[in-house]
């Protein structure tokens, strides 16, 4: 922001921050020099309240050469995942780390890729349950800038699948935080949120835009979840600017995973049994007006016909389709009426005085069983019987949002 900082000079040398910000440096002389001193994570380290999972080297982890279909094929579009070769040893580290860490080695592949990562599957003996309701995963890293990073696999009480690399068709949700991304040197605790729904309405908590639900399953969070595997990426290549250089290949290491919590009771299986409570279904079929019934009984004309419906050609998401109908002669307009029930109960208005077909009709919910009823008002200003219903469940495949 052009705010400028007096540098105070020792001994010929004056010393600075720089973070992901650019910094211009004025009034320095012919000759000067400019060295890179350590990297500084003191910005990230475990919550107060947080629990050990585990620890790759310690807990003896092993590799699986078995291929992972849902997380290579997640981002087609934006990006390719490749099996890699990779090989492990358990080293030494620091006691805030663990005492121990795996180290991930690169080794030369059969083909380079050079713009796209390498992975390997890292898996503990048994899956790891995350006891009560955890807020974030958070692994102690050691690494060089190569832009690798980790991916979390996860299963929850109901068998569903859970991946930390966004749900497939939906646009930007690949870790663009970059919270498990290798983006620094040495040390570093890597904090990523972990997906939830909150109790009674099941609202769908912000961590889980980041992940992904594969397979069966209806995209609900059941605690407790279980770990399963960490996928880990590496690189060969990082591009700086506009060159594609080779990437530093030393070992990345990994150390403690750990889960953290809101509070403390979270860490609990209260925890678990206040996220599964939910909100009791309506033992009845809701008492709604219904006015397409008044209309079948009122209307003057005969129905027209609903032949279709269809996507627009842009924004796609689920909210917005063409709804084509026989035209019907002497009609003066035409009206669309919206109900989640196949006898019109509840139906509103979405759309008024149409003149044609093939209109776009916007304001409705992506994934949802929706009825449309068309009708038309003749030249007397008589609306006619609604047409018959027709089912709609329109799919968000938009991902550009």
């Amino acid at each position: 922001m052009d705010n400028e900082i007096v540098l105070k000079e020792k001994d010929g040398k004056v010393t600075f921050p720089i973070n992901t910000s650019p910094c211009y440096v004025r009034g320095m002389k012919d000759g000067a020099k400019m060295t890179l001193g350590d990297s500084d994570h003191s910005d990230s380290g475990p919550a107060k309240e947080s629990v050990r999972l585990a620890n790759p080297a310690g807990d003896s982890w092993h590799v699986s050469t078995e291929r992972d279909e849902d997380y290579e094929n997640s981002h087609p579009e934006f990006i390719k995942r490749f099996p890699g070769k990779m090989s492990i040893q358990g080293v030494n580290a620091s006691a805030e780390q663990g005492g121990k860490a795996l180290a991930v080695h690169l080794e030369p592949q059969e083909k380079e890729r050079k713009t796209m990562p390498f992975y390997t599957t890292l898996v503990p003996p048994k899956p790891i349950t995350i006891p009560g309701k955890a807020s974030h995963l958070g692994l102690w890293v050691r690494a060089a800038s190569d832009w690798g990073r980790v991916v979390y696999c996860l299963r929850d009480a109901k068998g569903e699948r859970w991946l930390s690399v966004g749900k497939k068709n939906e646009w930007n949700c690949d870790d663009p935080n970059c919270w498990s991304q290798f983006n620094f040197d040495g040390w570093r605790y890597l904090r990523f949120e972990l997906p939830a729904n909150a109790p009674y309405d099941g609202y769908r908590e912000a961590g889980t835009t980041w992940w992904g639900y594969y397979g069966q399953g209806d995209g609900v969070v059941d605690l407790p979840l279980t770990l399963e595997k960490v996928l880990v990426e590496r690189r060969t290549h990082v591009i700086q600017l506009d060159q594609l250089k080779p990437a530093n290949p030393e070992d990345v290491l990994l150390a403690n995973l750990r889960a953290e919590y809101e509070k403390p009771a979270d860490q609990s299986d209260e925890a678990i049994r206040l996220a599964r409570l939910r909100m009791p279904h309506p033992a009845a079929t809701p008492e709604l007006e219904n006015p397409i019934q008044k209309l079948l009984e009122t209307g003057g004309g005969a129905p027209t016909t609903i032949t279709k419906v269809a996507p627009p050609e842009r924004e796609y998401d689920g909210t917005r389709c063409l709804v084509f109908f026989e035209a019907v002669s002497g009609a003066k307009s035409y009206d669309v009426w919206v109900s989640p029930y196949p006898d019109g109960r509840g139906a509103i208005c979405l759309a008024q005085g149409w003149t044609e077909p093939g209109k776009l009709l916007t304001g409705l919910n992506a994934n949802t069983a929706l009825y449309l009823f068309v009708t038309y008002t003749d030249q007397n200003g008589k609306i006619s019987r609604p047409s018959a219903a027709k089912h709609i469940l329109l799919k968000d495949d938009f991902p550009f949002k």
